[in-house]
């Protein structure tokens, strides 16, 4: 690796790949700021040369404006001597008209308040006099409202009396069907009152109603069944017949004699309430017919108390009501008077004011023409010396500008020169910069030559292997376009300004347009920068690939592998192809001459096509095993990577191993990922490098991820084609890949490879 031209890995990094296209547009952005800042520089010593003439023209003027200032001294002087007279007289007359106004103005306020303390008063003793009169009507209301509520309190006892008769007769309490003026019963039971025009009216159909109500709960209680049921005879009768009964059978002493005292018991209860149902039938008929009367009674009695509280509303509403508007009477009475008074006031004192401001109107015209007069004649005269004045000062100050503008002229052909050399001084680092990725480019081609230059030259023979061809990006489109947009300003700590903070007045732009890119720079763009698998970045790489583009990414592969066999001695790389999307790939052509060549190249050649798990996972674990062997029994601690160790080792040099898995993370068990994890991590030091070609449709297990981390460098093709670098801020470049060698080379490139086999194994031998 010591002597290899590719051990200064240099832009084969994708980071540094990055960071230098980041540089070049960051170069020319600097570009733009160096330019800007050198014009600033200058525009400051031009400002600075500028104050210098500045100055001398500040003296020359201060001399003329000391003369204009001595002729408007004059010119003031005389003006100021009429305006003062004019201004003395005017601020007398107009004081004597605030003076009147202010007269006036007081004598208004004092008459206003007048009237307006009269009107108050005569608004307060109305407003007391209703304040005093206005709770009457609610008073006597409800005077007359207690007067009828406490002439409802005894029909409301009677009828109280009268449910809970009728509840113990009828257990409840019946439909109350009567009307007012039903007339089916006795007289007394007409209930029907004409309707109260007063309160006093309604009152008294209260106390009539009481009294009817009173004579049917009389009613109710009269009667012999009556008194037997509601008194306690019934019950005594029974108890008597009880105790006559005991006492016979005492004396006459049956057999049995208890059981004959205590058939009295029943025998009398059932004479008892055969007694009581008897007497009781006639009882809740009649109740049943009273019992209506004595609702419809109340129900009477609040109509009439409803109608006398009625009543008493409307004439405490009526009473209200007249007080109201009394009240706004008198109010609106003495609202009119104010106005009257206040109008008749303002009359007054308008004509008064508008008499003493047309006297003092007409004396401040007097004195306004006398001055105007005045002031044009002294106007006139000093502005034919201020004309005669000016004329001199312009000729003096012509020649000035004149002087001072020569002089800018040559500081400016001296900056244009300066910044003329800066710029030159600038694109040249650019130029070196992009010649970097040439250099690049030339090292790539110089070490993998195209198919048609092998097949020519003759083969290396070469044991070291620094780094696999990828493709190119191609970059030459996106660096133009950086080149010739406009370079917006940097901050000096190569930030992106957000403004521009040169002065107004500065003559040269602090921008730099992209059309005034220098010819040598556009012409030294180069077109592509190569994409390798280098021993010190990379282990392998990952290339996800959509389904209709399989086939495109296994082309990549096969290139890849081709000019890895064409690219060192016969015997210095072995290869291991693993292919689960078999059978597509069984008759590949391309692919069958490759690993032939790989077995008469002095290469391990193997191939495997399977869709079984077994044999890839033992496949994997033997090349797993193998490079732990290597790291243990070959490098230890002693040798860094497999170059140092093949340094020294002469005939026993191990060699490269490049492992091919086409369709993971199909057909892949755990312990088979495993190992594949085992074999990329030993890369750095075992040179050997892992190429997955995966379907980007399928979705690795979660418990076995894809393959990720800095060591993997990791591509991509969509559904139309376009290949993609994961690599950020070069993603978007587009990607070209290498090509396997065509078909009409491929016969001689066999042929030449088989025939430095041959001559390999003679010298050997």
């Amino acid at each position: 690796m010591s002597h290899s031209p590719l051990d200064w890995v240099g832009v084969f990094s994708p980071d540094r790949q990055q960071r230098l296209l980041a540089g070049v547009a960051s170069r020319h952005r600097r570009t733009g700021f160096e330019l800007a800042k050198l014009r600033r520089r200058l525009a400051e010593q031009e400002r600075r040369d500028a104050e210098q003439l500045e100055l001398h023209r500040h003296e020359t003027v201060g001399h003329c404006r000391e003369q204009r200032r001595e002729m408007l001294q004059r010119w003031d002087e005389a003006e100021e001597e009429l305006t003062v007279a004019y201004e003395t007289q005017t601020v007398a007359t107009r004081d004597s008209l605030t003076e009147v106004a202010a007269k006036l103005r007081q004598e208004l306020q004092d008459e206003r308040a007048n009237i307006q303390r009269k009107v108050a008063a005569r608004c307060d003793a109305v407003q007391h006099q209703f304040e005093n009169r206005r709770n009457l009507p609610g008073q006597q209301m409800r005077k007359e409202h207690a007067q009828i509520a406490e002439a409802l309190v005894p029909i409301e006892e009677q009828l109280e009396w009268t449910r809970m008769l009728t509840i113990r007769r009828l257990d409840q309490l019946p439909s109350a069907e009567a009307s007012p003026g039903d007339r089916s019963g006795p007289p007394a039971y007409d209930v029907a009152e004409p309707t109260p025009t007063s309160v006093k009216d309604a009152v008294e159909a209260i106390e009539r109603l009481t009294r009817k109500a009173k004579a049917i709960n009389t009613e109710l209680q009269t009667g012999a069944a009556s008194k037997t049921v509601d008194s306690f005879y019934l019950p005594a009768g029974v108890a008597v017949f009880i105790v006559i009964w005991v006492v016979i059978v005492l004396a006459i002493q049956p057999e049995q004699t208890l059981l004959w005292m205590f058939v009295s018991i029943p025998i009398g209860g059932l004479i008892g309430f055969s007694i009581y149902g008897i007497l009781l039938m006639p009882l809740r008929k009649m109740t049943r017919q009273i019992y209506p009367h004595s609702e419809a009674l109340l129900a009477e009695a609040k109509r009439c108390a409803e109608a006398g509280r009625r009543v008493a509303k409307k004439q405490a509403d009526e009473v209200t009501a007249e007080l109201l508007q009394r009240r706004k009477d008198h109010l609106a009475a003495a609202e009119r008077w104010r106005k009257e008074r206040l109008a008749e006031l303002e009359q007054r004192i308008t004509a008064a004011h508008a008499k003493a401001k047309s006297e003092i109107e007409r004396r401040l015209t007097k004195i306004a023409e006398t001055f105007s007069t005045q002031f044009n004649q002294v106007g006139a005269r000093m502005r034919g010396d201020a004309d005669t004045l000016a004329d001199s000062i312009n000729q003096t100050l012509t020649r000035e500008d004149v002087e001072n503008r020569e002089r800018r002229e040559r500081w400016m052909r001296l900056h244009a020169i300066e910044l003329k050399r800066l710029e030159s001084r600038l694109r040249s680092g650019l130029i070196r910069g992009l010649q970097r990725i040439d250099l690049a480019y030339d090292r790539i081609v110089e070490r993998f030559p195209s198919w048609a230059r092998v097949v020519a030259a003759p083969l290396p023979t070469t044991d070291a292997l620094p780094c696999l061809p990828i493709g190119f990006l191609r970059i030459d489109r996106s660096l133009e376009e950086i080149l010739t947009q406009t370079a917006q300003p940097i901050s000096p700590d190569g930030e992106m300004s957000t403004h521009d903070e040169s002065p107004p007045d500065q003559f040269l732009t602090a921008h730099v347009q992209g059309e005034q890119i220098a010819d040598e720079v556009l012409a030294a763009l180069p077109e592509l920068m190569p994409v390798v698998l280098h021993r010190r970045l990379h282990a392998g790489l990952v290339i996800e690939a959509a389904p209709n583009q399989f086939e495109h990414a296994t082309r990549l592969a096969q290139a890849i592998l081709w000019r890895a066999v064409a690219a060192v001695a016969p015997g210095r790389i072995k290869l291991t192809w693993v292919d689960t999307t078999a059978p597509q790939h069984q008759d590949d052509p391309a692919l069958s001459d490759l690993l032939k060549i790989g077995g008469d190249h002095g290469a391990v050649a193997e191939r495997m096509l399977t869709n079984d798990e077994r044999p890839i996972e033992q496949r994997l674990q033997e090349l797993s095993d193998q490079v732990s062997r290597t790291i243990s029994e070959k490098l230890h601690d002693r040798f860094e990577r497999i170059e140092e160790f093949n340094e020294d080792a002469g005939t026993h040099a191990e060699p490269y191993r490049v492992l091919v898995a086409i369709g993971f993370p199909r057909q892949l068990t755990r312990p088979a990922y495993q190992s594949l994890q085992r074999w990329i991590d030993a890369a750095p030091r075992c040179g050997t490098w892992t190429i997955l070609v995966c379907d980007s449709s399928q979705t690795w297990p979660t418990d076995m991820p894809q393959p990720d981390g800095r060591r993997l460098l990791k591509m991509a093709i969509d559904e139309t084609g376009r290949w993609h670098h994961h690599n950020t801020g070069i993603n978007d470049l587009p990607f070209v890949p290498i090509d396997p060698p065509p078909e009409t080379i491929r016969p001689e490139l066999i042929r030449k490879l088989a025939e430095q086999t041959t001559q390999l194994g003679k010298k050997n031998s």
